[in-house]
This record gives structure tokens, C-alpha cells and sequence, in this order.
């Protein structure tokens, strides 16, 4: 039964406000020390939820009101019976992170309340282990503080079951008639609920210090949705009862990572059931809610990345009073637009973006449903698509643009996974170490990372914070050359590389050490370090003569996938059984992932570089996934030919048509449809489109405030949009002509220049403004240097 509400909405949250402070001082006293826990020993594993409450009397509203607050490993926060919202971000055990809320807006003269739902989690590809514990403090000014200590109520809250093992989202299992009652509510006596003791935290290594949150706190919005229903109706007043058996289906107008909230009215023991919809639904069974008699109200404790949520009583009677669907996810305002004369690349840019959204919560993801656990090589493409899409939030109302924070953040939490051995880990905030706890090259893209964060931001601070951690990565490639001079380890996994899981002196993974080293190099130059910088950069001479001299196969012009043998090792023949490539001359027949990654990395000399280019664009037929096709375009656009520009926009359309007629509509992992079916890899033309077909880019770090502007349309006719630079949003406008002619207009941010590359017409001549300018030849462009301004014109 379908009702004719188009769309039922209820707001049961009050969301806005509650301002979310982005940055604040450290704390007077160490939020460290005001730990508490309850009085009842929490296990040393397995999940826990718990309760505390704080009552206090003020005589006047401040007109700020701090609220710091952190949990091992998750809260909710209530003031006056009011949801305030949830956290804190991910953490690595080594570096907790607490949140600043002004909730000035959330208090009242007299008696308040503050309540605090608190789960220690189960680990899972979010979370560690870790003990449990709770520390807030809020500051009402005038020297009157609240801070956690042994005055609070603090019980373990018996109406949660044990979470099951998950890898992604937390299901609950709740019986809400094993519970002392509403307790967040100021109307509930707590007179018989126990009060919380300290917790000893003298173990620094166990209790590090609380730092202040380095992300901005994410953003809750209400989603819209229609209802429909299975053998239930709907009241007059919209409500729903539900007998049972029967069910309400909420579907939302697009993949959203939301939590649920019901307004129930049941009798004692009717049983609900909630089902998200999910592109993965591999082992997700249901959340359960058993009710107690009366109203009473469910907010899901985590969020799920799906498109509809299914709530079927399975026991009793339950009337549905309310229902709200609650977005979490990074504060990123998608500021960036691609409109074209193919509206199939236009939804193909609009899916990539939106799932760019989808992707980002308090850390980038892999997928918003399998798994959403930050790997290193969830850039690229995450930041890559974040600073030409995206602005997030500043100070006083200011924007953010191309906000790094996220990517910084994955940039340390990846430092502090890192071994005695000076390895880190391909993902962060887990206790998992399978075959994919450890991997060579997204080791080597963390520093890529780094050297990309550092020129996106000028942030010296962060480079001079994780340099020895870098060194110990660096010497830990270097520990590992062999006699050839290259390194031996385990080759680039990627499904279509042919080499990947193999222990080998692989060509791939030789690419990205030397690309690391030639990182580490500049990184250290940038902060002064200049002793580091020296070693690293000739070990990266010595790495780029060692890899054209044993990997060059001059009898082919390209370069071979590994020098001697290569072996896979028994734990990774569930990934690939063996190597089937020829060997010859001590060297493993050559590859397009060898040679990609040698033109890509930098590793081709000049006199090389046309015959490896011919010889990867003979074998292109080997790149079958997405992340071979990102480097890919990136090669075609550096070949700079017509031909090649409209290469890049055929494979976009062909492995990109399948996502966009998906009922999903989000980005997959691979593009034939298997994997994730909402994945981080899959939204790589987020990032082509406007930095190439709209032909806006940073090409230098950013204290160089230079742009480029140089457009590849192939066979568009029109494409006009917004790209986000980090000096701010730039417009442009591309339309094709008579007679080769391109009208244009475009803006060049304040406080920047602009190198503009315009596409030469039959006459080479620029009008700007309309007037003729002097323009440089440079190939088939004609290339003018700009000041800021808005700049009209043809080229013709």
C-alpha cells in the first residue's frame, strides 16, 4: 500500500542549534584527567553501553557555552532531553581527539541536564580496542564549570545486547523494557542510579593525551522520504499502526549514511525490526527494538549507507508516530558544477561528486557500505575530487576551499599505525592485520599524500611532525634493495595488474619507491631538512639508474614487469594462484602497469619516452579497473593530441554508463559492476572533468597562486561549470563555433595568476575583451599570461 503523502517528514531532532566549534585551545585542565567510567567493571573485550548523567542550576544563558566532550569509543549527547548530536571522529589509540560543542542554545534558566549515551565499541574497520571511558567539560563562563567526575550518574545500560562482529556499520539489538526508563529526559529521577568513579589513567600509554578535534564536526541533515507500506495504514494525524507482520518502507531520493529515528507508541514486548536497504547486503541482518509500554523514542546509534530503511513489526502492536532519516557525513558544500553538450557526461560528473559526499564522514572511506574504513588509496581519488569540487567549513562564516582536513587527517592517522620496522599500515582505526593489513604501495602513497597535502596547504607543521616517521618508512624500502639495486617487495595490488601479491623486484612497485624517495626528498627540502633531503634524493638517482638498466627491454622499447624471480607466497593464493608471464634476459616480459607507472612516476628518460609511450598505448587492452584508468587519462592529457582528449572522454562513457543508469547511482569499485557498488575508486572523473575537459588546474604549490586554464573538450561542443581552487571558485564557459572558433569567459581568482592555453583557430589570433591581444604560440595553443579579473573572448 502506497499513500498518496508524497513525502512524510517529521522533525523529532531540532537540528541547527547547536553551533559546532571547528578548533579550540587546549582544555585548562587535561581532559585526560577527568576520565570516568561507572562503578560496575566494564569487560576487557566485547561491547558495552553505559549512561551518565549531570544535573546543574544557572541563573542566566550564556551567550557561549563550551562543551568539551570525548568517548572510548562513541557518544550521543542530550541537553534537557533534546539529541544534541554524536562522535567523536575515528581515532588512532595513539592520538583521541575530542569535540567542542557551543550548546548556549540547548540550555534554560534554572535546572539542566546533561546526558550522555556512551558504547564502547566491538572493533571493527572504524574502531579499536580499547578500555572504556568518558571525560567532558563545559565552560558556562564566569568561572562556573562542569566538569566529569565522581558527582555524575553512571550505570551500564542493560537494555543493549552485545554488538555482533561487523566490519562496517553497528546493528542494536535493544529491549527498552530492561532499561531504568527515558533517562536523557530532565523528567526522569535518577536518585536510584549509581554515581561514576574515576578512571586511573597514570598509563600514558594506554591514556594518552586528548587532543582537540583536527576535523570540522560533520553534518546531520534531516533526508526527505515517501513511505509506503505493507499491510499497515495510515492515520489521519499520519501515523502508522503497525500489526504484526507488516511493515513501513521509507525510501529516500538518492544513497544517503543516515541513522533512523522513531517516535513509538507500543505495548510492552511488541518487537521491530529495522532493515536498511544497502548496495551490499552481504551479512547485515536487521537492528531489533523491543518496546516497553508507552511512547518512547529510538535513535539509531550508527549510521548506514543505503537508499531506503525497511521497519517490520515482528511481534505486537506498534503505532509509528514519527519518523525522521538523518544524514551524517563531512560538511562539504559540493560548490563545483559541470554542465556540457552530453548530458551523459554532465550525470557522470554529478555521481562522481555526490558520492565524493557519500565517501566522506569523519574520515574518507573506501565504500559507504562494505566496509567505510580509511585506506591510504582512498586518495587518490578522494582529495584529488575535494579541491576541485569542494569547500568546507572555516571560521566566522568563511569557506574552506578545497578543504585538505580530511586528507591531513588520514595523512597522521596513517603515520601513527606505523611498526618497529618502520612499516605502516594500508588502513587506519583496526585491529585487522590479514594480507591487506600491510602494502608496499600504498605505503608509497602516503607519502604522495603528504607531498600533495604540503603543496595544497604550505602546512610545514604536519611535514616536520611525521619526518621521522617518513624516515623509518623510507629506510625500511632502502633495507630492502637488493644486489640489482632495486627493492623487493610485494607488487602494486591492483585487480588488473598481473603482477599483484607477487614478491618481486616488480617495476610498479620500484615506480612508486622511487616517487616516494623523490617526495621524501622535497618534503625535507621544504622544512630544512637537508641532510634527509641529500640521502634521499640519491637514493633516488640511484634507484632510477638501477630501474632503466635491469627493467629496459630495448628489444621491445618498453619495460619489463620484474626483474628475477617472483614468488606468491602461500597466504596470497586466494588473490592469485601464480605468475604467468615469460621471462627472458632476467626479466619478466613487460606490462602496461610496468610502463604506466614508469611514464607516471617519472622514471623514463627523454630518449626513451616515445617508445614506451607507443608500447602502453599498443596494450591498452590490459587496463580493465578504475585506478589504471585515473593514471591513464592523466598520461593521454600529458600526450596532449585532439585525439587523445576525446580517448579520455569515449572511456569515461563506456565504463562509466553502467553507474549512471544503476538504480544506485553512486560510484563503484570496479567498472564492470563487481565490488562495492558505492566505492571511492569510481568517482575519478570528479576529478578529469574539470581539471582537464574544463581545463582547471593548480600546477604548482599553492604559494606559487598560480592556475592554469587550458581546456580539452574532444568532441563537446559546449562545457561551462565552476572548478574550486584553493584561492577560491573559478568560472568557466567553453563553446565551439564556426570555423574552429571557441567563445569563452572565464574568472582568475584575487591574489592569483593565470596561465590561459586557448586552442588555436584557423586564424591563431585571441579577442579579448574584444579586442585582439598578443597571444605565445606554444604547439597548437595559444597561450596568454592573466592578472585577476573575468575575462570574455573568443579564440579564432
Amino acid at each position: 500500500m502506497k499513500p498518496a503523502l508524497a513525502v512524510l517528514f517529521f522533525s523529532l531532532l531540532a537540528f541547527g542549534a547547536a553551533t559546532p566549534v571547528l578548533r579550540s585551545a587546549e582544555p585548562r585542565t587535561s581532559l585526560n584527567q577527568m576520565m570516568i567510567w561507572t562503578a560496575e567493571a566494564a569487560p576487557n573485550e566485547g561491547s558495552v553501553h553505559a549512561g551518565f548523567r549531570r544535573e546543574f542550576e544557572i541563573t542566566t544563558v550564556p551567550a557561549a557555552s563550551a562543551l568539551q566532550i570525548f568517548a572510548y569509543t562513541r557518544y550521543q549527547l542530550f541537553i534537557n532531553g533534546r539529541y544534541v548530536g554524536r562522535g567523536p571522529n575515528r581515532f588512532e589509540n595513539l592520538r583521541p581527539e575530542f569535540d567542542t560543542w557551543d550548546v548556549s542554545s540547548w540550555l534554560r534558566t534554572g535546572r539542566n541536564l546533561i546526558a550522555v549515551l556512551v558504547i564502547r565499541d566491538l572493533p571493527n574497520g572504524r574502531v579499536r580496542q580499547h578500555a572504556p571511558g568518558f571525560a567532558a567539560r563545559l565552560d558556562l563562563g564566569g568561572g562556573q564549570i562542569i566538569e566529569t567526575d565522581e558527582s555524575w550518574r553512571a550505570f551500564v545500560e542493560p537494555a543493549y545486547a552485545p554488538q555482533a562482529k561487523v566490519w562496517s556499520s553497528f546493528r542494536e539489538n535493544i529491549d527498552a523494557r530492561k532499561s531504568p526508563g527515558d533517562w536523557t529526559s530532565p523528567e526522569f529521577s535518577d536518585a536510584a542510579l549509581p554515581f561514576a568513579r574515576r578512571v586511573d589513567v597514570t598509563d600514558a600509554a594506554v591514556w594518552p593525551e586528548i587532543h582537540p578535534r583536527s576535523i570540522a564536526m560533520l553534518r546531520e541533515t534531516p533526508v526527505p522520504f515517501v513511505p509506503q507500506t505493507t499491510g499497515a495504514a495510515a492515520s489521519a494525524d499520519g501515523s502508522y499502526a503497525i500489526s504484526e507482520g507488516e511493515s513501513l518502507r521509507v525510501d529516500l531520493p538518492q544513497i544517503s549514511q543516515a541513522y533512523l529515528v522513531l517516535d513509538l507508541d507500543a505495548e510492552a514486548g511488541a518487537r521491530v525490526e529495522v532493515t536498511p536497504n544497502l548496495p551490499d547486503r552481504k551479512n547485515y541482518g536487521p537492528s531489533s527494538f523491543t518496546c516497553r509500554a508507552g511512547r518512547q523514542r529510538w535513535i539509531g546509534g550508527d549510521t548506514f549507507g543505503c537508499n531506503a530503511f525497511t521497519v517490520r513489526v515482528t511481534g505486537g502492536t506498534v503505532r509509528v508516530r514519527a519518523v525522521e532519516i538523518v544524514e551524517v557525513i563531512y560538511p562539504f558544500d559540493r560548490v563545483g558544477t559541470f554542465v556540457s553538450s552530453d548530458p551523459e557526461l554532465d550525470k557522470i560528473w554529478a555521481l562522481s561528486t555526490r558520492s565524493l559526499q557519500l565517501m566522506s564522514e569523519d574520515a574518507y572511506v573506501d565504500c559507504a557500505d562494505r566496509e567505510r574504513v580509511e585506506w591510504m588509496d582512498c586518495d587518490p581519488p578522494a582529495f584529488d575530487v575535494t579541491r576541485v569540487s569542494m569547500a568546507g567549513p572555516g571560521p566566522n562564516g568563511e569557506r574552506v576551499w578545497g578543504d585538505a582536513r580530511l586528507l591531513g587527517a588520514l595523512l597522521r592517522r596513517t603515520a601513527l599505525t606505523q611498526r618497529e620496522d618502520g612499516m605502516v599500515k594500508a588502513h587506519t582505526c583496526s585491529e585487522r592485520w590479514d594480507i591487506h593489513a600491510i602494502m608496499e604501495d600504498r605505503a608509497c602513497d602516503w607519502v604522495e599524500g603528504l607531498r600533495k597535502y604540503h603543496e595544497a596547504t604550505g602546512d610545514d607543521e604536519l611535514i616536520r611532525e611525521l619526518l621521522p616517521r617518513l624516515e623509518r618508512l623510507l629506510d625500511w624500502f632502502l633495507a630492502r634493495r637488493q644486489p640489482s639495486g632495486l627493492v623487493r617487495a610485494r607488487e602494486w595490488v591492483a585487480w588488473d595488474n598481473p603482477m599483484s601479491y607477487a614478491q618481486c623486484e616488480g617495476a610498479a612497485n620500484n615506480a612508486f619507491i622511487y616517487r616516494a624517495l623523490a617526495d621524501g626528498a622535497a618534503l625535507a627540502t621544504a622544512v630544512g631538512a637537508k641532510d634527509r633531503s641529500a640521502r634521499w634524493a640519491a637514493a633516488a638517482r640511484e634507484l632510477y639508474a638501477a630501474f632503466n638498466e635491469k627493467l629496459w627491454d630495448d628489444s621491445v622499447g618498453a619495460y619489463g614487469a620484474a626483474w628475477g624471480d617472483a614468488e606468491i607466497l602461500p597466504a596470497e593464493r586466494l588473490f592469485r594462484k601464480s605468475i604467468t608471464l615469460r621471462r627472458a634476459d632476467g626479466r619478466l616480459e613487460p606490462t602496461l602497469h610496468a610502463n604506466l607507472f614508469a611514464l607516471d612516476r617519472g622514471l623514463v628518460p627523454p630518449e626513451r619516452r616515445a617508445r614506451t609511450v607507443a608500447w602502453t598505448l599498443a596494450h591498452t587492452d590490459q587496463i580493465k579497473q578504475i585506478m589504471a584508468q585515473h593514471f591513464f587519462f592523466k598520461l593521454l592529457y600529458q600526450l596532449d593530441e585532439p585525439r587523445h582528449d576525446q580517448a579520455v572522454l569515449d572511456r569515461i562513457r563506456q565504463g562509466w554508463r553502467g553507474m549512471i543508469e544503476s538504480p544506485w547511482q553512486t560510484a563503484w569499485e570496479m567498472t564492470g559492476g563487481n565490488g562495492s557498488r558505492c566505492h571511492i575508486y569510481g568517482i575519478v572523473p570528479g576529478f578529469t572533468l574539470p581539471t582537464f575537459v574544463l581545463g582547471v588546474r593548480r600546477d604548482a604549490p599553492v604559494g606559487a597562486k598560480r592556475i592554469v586554464i587550458q581546456p580539452h573538450l574532444g568532441d563537446l561542443t559546449r562545457a561551462e561549470g565552476i572548478v574550486v581552487t584553493e584561492f577560491g571558485p573559478v568560472a568557466v564557459s567553453w563553446r565551439r563555433g564556426e570555423q574552429d572558433t571557441l567563445a569563452f569567459s572565464f574568472t582568475v581568482p584575487p591574489g592569483t595568476s593565470a596561465e590561459v592555453l586557448l586552442p588555436a583557430g584557423a586564424a591563431s589570433r585571441v579577442r579579448l575583451q574584444g579586442k585582439e591581444v598578443p597571444s605565445e604560440a606554444r604547439g597548437r595553443w595559444r597561450v596568454l599570461q592573466l592578472p585577476p579579473g573575468r575575462y570574455e573572448g573568443v579564440s579564432e
